[in-house]
């Protein structure tokens, strides 16, 4: 089965939406952390790994913001359910692109697409 990959599309839908921010004067990497938040900078709560790329950074920061989450923990729909929890019924992912990497390749071949949950979006499990 062939991996599916991301087009223009994703990227420029992620793009649009940090431009129309800077629009309305927010700027998306800014963000007053006086609000506790454990992780300032994206980060995946399985791996513990920051998020990588400025673009998927700074969507997450936006979508932070925007959803008034106070944490910088993010993750898909089946690691949230690896790590004992369940995303909230009606809950809006974030888009965000994973590159690709072709064998001995510096420069990613291709990226997919991916949609991560905020730990805010999340239940999580007994026990």
């Amino acid at each position: 089965m062939e991996t599916p990959t991301v087009d223009n599309e994703v990227r420029n839908e992620i793009l649009a939406k940090l431009v129309a921010k800077l629009h309305q004067g927010v700027i998306p990497w800014r963000k007053n952390w006086q609000s506790g938040d454990p992780t300032r900078m994206p980060t995946n709560y399985l791996t513990r790994k920051q998020y990588h790329g400025g673009v998927n950074k700074m969507n997450l920061w936006t979508a932070q913001q925007d959803g008034q989450f106070p944490t910088g923990y993010w993750a898909t729909v089946l690691q949230w359910a690896r790590a004992g929890g369940i995303v909230l019924p009606n809950e809006k992912p974030e888009k965000i692109v994973r590159p690709i990497w072709s064998r001995g390749q510096f420069v990613a071949s291709h990226y997919v697409p991916v949609e991560v949950y905020n730990l805010a979006q999340v239940r999580r499990g007994q026990g």
